[in-house]
């Protein structure tokens, strides 16, 4: 037995690899090898069939049946926006004007009738050392004004007041409020002598009630409705008397 180099085995392999594949390229089919159908053997729908089946039916002018128009496409449903929350009915601050240090200040007394901010009275006060007014949050404010220019606020909240939340009617069962009380409370500001008028600020309710500035020598603000420099009538005083009329010559 000779010994052949391996070398020389490759080209019968390559060529054995060559007609194998041909004759796979070259089999018939199972269809048609299978010949016809044996008639004891029950013929299903052939694949040929289904598919002729499927062929738009021509009719005897021999024009292909109109196709049905394909389905509208559906719109996209547009995405619902997210509700945003309500704003809140507090006025928007306007930015705080720049300190003003002054040893003269003023101090209001504010009170709070069942819920009713009222000013009663302004008195000044002298300091040690000039200082400006605090800056703090608060529902209420007092502000100096001269025209349109603001030249200083202070914001304060009554005790129990300033965090009310709005009511709402369907609640079975609403939360306890402090809206309604009555209490008094105190708000300094610094002096400035440019002033003209003080306001009084709400601003849960963005309401706005205007005084004229300096207040009188007691103390009490007149409210803008009534001119500058004319006399303050309170409620309880009564009208002065008419004057008498001369008495008639004899």
């Amino acid at each position: 037995m000779s010994l052949r180099p391996a070398r020389a085995r490759r080209p019968r392999l390559a060529l054995a690899v060559s007609a194998l594949a041909l004759a796979i390229v070259a089999a018939p089919s199972a269809d048609v090898a299978a010949g016809p159908p044996d008639a004891a053997t029950p013929v299903g729908p052939s694949v040929g069939a289904a598919s002729n089946a499927l062929k738009p039916a021509t009719g005897a002018t021999g024009a292909t049946a109109a196709k049905p128009a394909p389905a509208a496409a559906t719109a996209p449903k547009p995405k619902r926006a997210k509700a945003s929350r309500a704003s809140s009915p507090s006025t928007a601050w306007t930015k705080d004007p720049a300190g003003h240090a002054s040893a003269k200040q003023w101090v209001f007394d504010v009170a709070v009738d069942r819920g009713v901010v009222l000013v009663e009275k302004a008195r000044a006060v002298t300091l040690a050392r000039p200082t400006s007014t605090a800056r703090v949050a608060g529902r209420f404010a007092l502000e100096l004004w001269i025209g349109h220019e603001l030249l200083d606020r202070v914001r304060f909240s009554p005790p129990l007041m300033g965090d009310e939340v709005e009511r709402r009617k369907a609640r079975l069962f609403a939360k306890p409020t402090f809206d309604k009380i009555t209490v008094k409370t105190k708000a300094q500001l610094a002096d400035h002598d440019r002033a003209t008028y003080v306001v009084l600020v709400d601003g849960q309710k963005n309401e706005r009630t205007k005084f004229w500035w300096p207040p009188e020598a007691d103390g009490t603000l007149q409210p803008m409705t009534v001119p500058a420099g004319a006399e303050s009538v309170k409620p309880d005083a009564k009208p002065p008397a008419a004057p008498a009329a001369p008495a008639a010559k004899p």
